[in-house]
């Protein structure tokens, strides 16, 4: 899996492009992309919390032959009717966020700004999105109206915050910040006040997921070219390790009942895939097939019934599987 590089977002030295056939592009020197997890020296690969891959190439070697890609991020609505998602402006390489219906139908775009919007993360209501942005020259957690109106920035410190994720009682969020020079879980209010930290680790620590009743959070933890599953209180507290395995396991989602929780992996040594486990961490089992390529970003719907998940190539696109990793299907066509 190569060893561990850094956990800071990515500030490149060279050109960034997106590492998809179809769709390469090349982005500014010094462009801020995601929060690294992973690095393949031999193949310059950097593997984003997302499973999405960034390769570094001479800018000679890119072009755009596509206007749009698909989709990563996917969130379900709280009601189980819309899914919201990232897509990438290829032209302009903007990420943007989308909503669409839970069958791929009416697909519309809800921001428009320069630079990356994404991880959206709905309110339980289905009234708010929160979501990361850096839009204003810097990683912050905002929250907009699920129509796109409503705009206000919830955080305003130096370094990254993002990929923030609301609690099931609405009236807290959690996310991920590297403004105390290491990347760590925090929690504030919903309206951005009274923001505090919950972890502590020499390494990384992000990627927050509620469980359904609020009071526990898992999280990935990263460490000595390693990140695990791990689970923790809501305060911080009886901090638990689920995954074991070898290379980066991220991305955990609850399913509603609190009993299992879906997540990414690239244990197998070759793409990534989508896995599930009990909520202890016991019977991890691999649910997408490894001829798909490499997936991530699962999201469990409200009804327990589907898992919306994000594919890598040529383009992504997002995907929809029963639980048991059978009837896939796609929603989104770059």
């Amino acid at each position: 899996m190569g060893r561990l590089a850094t956990w800071a977002p990515v500030v490149a030295a060279a050109a960034l492009v997106v590492a998809s056939p179809a769709a390469s592009i090349t982005v500014p020197a010094g462009t801020a992309v995601f929060s690294v997890m992973s690095l393949k020296p031999e193949a310059t690969t950097y593997h984003a919390v997302t499973s999405r891959s960034i390769r570094v190439e001479h800018p000679a070697k890119t072009s755009v032959a596509s206007t749009r890609t698909s989709g990563d991020n996917p969130a379900w609505s709280p009601d189980g009717r819309r899914i919201a998602f990232l897509s990438l402006n290829v032209k302009d390489f903007d990420f943007e966020i989308y909503v669409m219906n839970a069958d791929g139908s009416g697909q519309r775009r809800l921001t428009r700004a320069a630079g990356f919007d994404t991880a959206p993360s709905w309110s339980p209501d289905g009234r708010r999105i929160a979501f990361q942005s850096n839009r204003d020259g810097n990683f912050e957690v905002y929250v907009m109206n699920a129509g796109g109106s409503g705009l206000r920035r919830l955080t305003r410190e130096p370094g990254f915050d993002g990929w923030p994720a609301w609690s099931p009682d609405g009236r807290r969020i959690a996310f991920q910040s590297e403004r105390d020079s290491n990347t760590d879980v925090y929690l504030m209010n919903a309206d951005g006040s009274h923001q505090r930290r919950l972890t502590d680790a020499a390494g990384f620590d992000g990627g927050p997921s509620w469980s359904p009743d609020g009071r526990r959070i898992a999280f990935s933890r990263g460490e000595a070219g390693d990140a695990e599953v791990y689970v923790m209180n809501a305060d911080g507290s009886g901090r638990r390790r689920l995954t074991h395995a070898r290379g980066f396991d991220g991305g955990p989602s609850w399913s509603p009942d609190g009993r299992r929780i879906a997540f990414e992996s690239g244990r197998d040594g070759g793409a990534y895939g989508i896995y599930v486990m009990n909520a202890d961490g016991s019977r991890q089992r691999r649910l997408t097939r490894k001829q798909m390529g490499a997936v991530g970003s699962p999201d469990w719907s409200p009804d327990g019934k589907r898992i919306a998940f994000a594919s890598s190539g040529p383009n992504p696109e997002i995907y929809v599987m029963d639980p048991n990793g059978k009837k896939v299907r796609q929603l989104t066509r770059g």
